[in-house]
């Protein structure tokens, strides 16, 4: 049904691609990037695209270019900024991805850019960043990043689950929302 309709505005085509996205995300993507290429180069449109790019763990490379372009154009948005972050650290770029974070930190991030800060620095080598993910997660969650299942299946947090610190957070995580 989505493929016999014509596409006539940017918010047609956002809507073809949001119903394409779980059969099939490269055209979702393309739906989104064309927006982006005919000249609407609204904000919903770049999150469009940051979101479904970061939930495509395997086109970090493909997405740093779509997530750059997003922070380039509105550079005091930290959910790009922040998404930019992790696709960094998924590609093992540690210093870039601190570097990201730096500028999140200084743009009054909200509770999902929080969460990505956090993912992103969970995934840095070494562990030196454990602490530091550990107070953005709490950050996203004392600011309205609830979802509880969002932490524990978060690919991004694995290396990060097995830490005493983690585990504490995640058990008064959890009472606070019995």
């Amino acid at each position: 049904a989505a493929d016999a309709a014509t596409p006539g505005t940017y918010l047609d085509r956002l809507a073809r691609g949001r119903a394409r996205e779980a059969s099939d995300p490269a055209a979702a993507v393309a739906e989104y990037q064309t927006v982006v290429t005919e000249g609407t180069r609204r904000p919903e449109v770049y999150a469009e695209l940051v979101r479904l790019v970061l939930e495509q763990k395997h086109r970090a490379a493909d997405g740093l270019e779509l997530v750059d372009a997003a922070a380039d154009r509105y550079p005091h948005n930290a959910d790009f900024h922040a998404a930019r972050a992790v696709l960094l650290a998924r590609l093992h770029r540690a210093d870039e991805a601190r570097a990201a974070v730096t500028r999140v930190g200084s743009l009054n991030p909200g509770p999902g850019a929080a969460f990505r800060v956090g993912c992103a620095l969970a995934q840095l080598p070494d562990g030196t960043d454990r602490a530091a993910a550990l107070g953005w997660l709490r950050r996203a969650y004392l600011g309205g990043e609830r979802d509880v299942t969002r932490y524990e299946r978060s690919q991004d947090l694995a290396g990060l689950r097995d830490a005493a610190e983690y585990q504490v957070f995640r058990a008064a995580v959890v009472e606070l929302n019995r």
